[in-house]
């Protein structure tokens, strides 16, 4: 496609460089672009840079990077997404009195927070299933062997217990058979719409006389449904009952002990580690795909996530942040890999929600280009970027929003260097805290960043530095999370400022640093500003001018604390 479109190109924009006015080569471009003279991809990422065409550069960025959505959830410790009438809904941890839930729809971008049920909330567990609109939990700290059912419309809450078995394990529901399965072995079934029970499916025929017995049975964690048969898994055997049948009438062992077991349709899909197997519970062929780091969710879907896709697909969350890999299911081919966060995952309405420790995301994928895509950002040349302060600014918000894609620290190096700015940093190792345990104090020893700023110039500075490391020597690459400090500080003409601050009990491998504002000074502002904010100062009226002034936010906290500490000693 590049080399067919390469010719027209060129001579197109050769023919636009006789513009005089780059608003009128800016026009020109898009003209073409919306009569399908060129597509967005082909125009180059400088080029559009050079016009000021950020909002094509934001479209192609947010397309391929599956439009996303996210919303930080106030505290740690949530579910996976639960689709729940097409809507995926994360439950805070059942453990926490008064928790709630989080939704979202496919087609509306805001998060909805809304109470749980109290009659659902004094039984919800660890264990839940979605049906319809119903949710159905179990295992709670308060009866280990009662399941409650809340229908989400009506807010009716039924609950139901165990016959046999002990501590809820897994919920399934098909027509109108709902089945919780248990420790020792068991699956207790009912009538959906009445919660009637039907009967107990045994993995044997013997009894749980004692807890020796019953130790010795599978816990029964997932359940599936295929040909009018009943499927269970345990930590390594799957067991089959027809309906009629209370002890299994088939059982075979797991194709890996103690995976992750999933059912959708007449597939079983296993995950441990790297590796992954999907059973064909019709045929009982079973299929294996090694993925590209350690799994931390699969789902089947059959809805239209991709833009290229024909049938059901596979989509695998892999751990540490590694991104989503999507795979054709009749073939088990790579179909793409995709740059996203999500460590548990659901789909719903083309989209593809997902959790991780604090964040709920929505992803739309269907407008995604990857093989234009890929070519489009090889067309990004930092290195030939002379970033004026609207380039440097608008690009570092695209590297905040699109950190995968966009990387602002070449263009960072230039800024610095513009501004006659030099950065030197070093780590040492030492003293970094104190913790109190068993009432004895104890030293905390690591690593902290110390870092140099030169100033050149014959200017003020006031300057903010974001500093990101990464990577641990001895560790693989992408084994830890990036982390973060914000720098903010006042830097007189050819003069030099230190600081420092943690970076943990471990040395980094990758160290980056680029500043978020970069705010000149006069020698009157700088001179006022450190006097307002000195130790020496009482004057409240000299804090109050600089607050009028409309420093940035880090700048105007500082002001404010100062004026409250003057303030509280003049009460004293």
């Amino acid at each position: 496609m590049l080399k067919s479109i390469l010719p027209v190109l060129l001579i197109f924009l050769s023919a636009i460089n006789g513009y005089a006015e780059p608003g009128q080569k800016r026009e020109k471009i898009r003209n073409a672009i919306s009569k399908g003279i060129l597509s967005l991809y082909d125009v180059p990422f400088n080029t559009y840079i050079r016009f000021r065409m950020w909002e094509e550069i934001e479209q192609i960025l947010k397309a391929n990077s599956g439009d996303a959505i996210s919303h930080q959830l106030p505290g740690p410790y949530y579910s996976r997404p639960y689709i729940v009438n097409r809507q995926a809904w994360v439950f805070e941890n059942s453990a926490v009195p008064g928790g709630s839930v989080y939704v979202m729809t496919p087609d509306k971008t805001n998060l909805i927070k809304r109470e749980k049920n109290k009659d659902y909330a004094q039984y919800e567990g660890g264990v839940r299933a979605a049906f319809g609109s119903a949710v159905i939990s179990g295992g709670s700290d308060k009866d280990v062997d009662t399941a409650v059912l809340w229908d989400t419309k009506t807010e009716k809450v039924r609950t139901v217990r165990l016959k046999d078995g002990h501590y809820i394990s897994s919920i399934a529901v098909a027509d109108n058979m709902l089945c919780i399965g248990s420790c020792g072995g068991k699956i207790n079934a009912y009538r959906y719409d009445n919660l009637l029970f039907s009967k107990v499916y045994s993995t044997s025929s013997k009894e749980n006389i004692n807890w020796e017995v019953f130790n010795q049975k599978e816990c029964i964690t997932s359940i599936g449904f295929s040909e009018g048969k009943i499927i269970g898994a345990g930590d390594k055997t799957v067991f089959v009952w027809t309906p009629g049948a209370e002890i299994p009438v088939k059982t075979y062992p797991k194709t890996f002990i103690n995976s992750v077991v999933s059912f959708y349709k007449h597939y079983m899909i296993e995950h441990k580690s790297d590796v992954v197997a999907i059973r064909d519970l019709m045929t009982q062929k079973t299929r294996k795909l090694k993925a590209q780091r350690a799994v931390e969710d699969a789902v089947i879907t059959d809805e239209k996530i991709l833009k290229q896709q024909s049938g059901d697909i596979l989509i695998l969350a892999l751990k540490r942040d590694a991104g989503l890999s999507v795979y054709d299911l009749k073939t088990l081919l790579l179909t793409e890999q995709i740059e996203l966060t999500g460590h548990k995952i659901a789909a719903s309405g083309r989209c593809i929600f997902a959790t991780d420790d604090s964040f709920f995301y929505r992803y739309y994928l269907p407008d995604r280009e990857p093989e234009k895509f890929k070519t489009f950002l090889k067309t990004f040349r930092p290195e030939n970027i002379t970033p004026n302060e609207e380039t440097y600014y608008r690009l570092l918000k695209l590297a905040r929003d699109y950190p995968d894609i966009v990387k602002p620290y070449p263009l960072a190096q230039k800024f610095l260097e513009q501004h006659h700015l030099d950065v030197r940093y070093s780590f040492r190792y030492g003293k970094i805290g104190e913790n109190i345990t068993d009432g004895k104090q104890e030293d905390i020893f690591g690593y902290k960043l110390f870092y140099e700023v030169s100033n050149r110039s014959d200017k003020r500075y006031l300057i903010t530095m974001d500093f990101t490391w990464s990577g641990y020597y001895g560790q693989e690459d992408g084994e830890s999370s990036r982390a973060s400090s914000k720098q903010s500080f006042m830097i007189d003409a050819h003069a030099e400022y230190k600081g420092n601050f943690v970076v943990g009990d471990k040395e980094p491998m990758q160290v980056l640093f680029y500043p978020t504002e970069i705010i000149t000074l006069s020698e009157e502002d700088y001179d006022g500003l450190n006097a307002a904010l000195s130790m020496e100062n009482q004057d409240v009226s000299i804090i109050d001018l600089y607050l009028a002034k409309q420093l940035p936010s880090v700048w105007q906290k500082r002001l404010v604390e100062k004026k409250q500490e003057l303030l509280k000693k003049r009460k004293e």
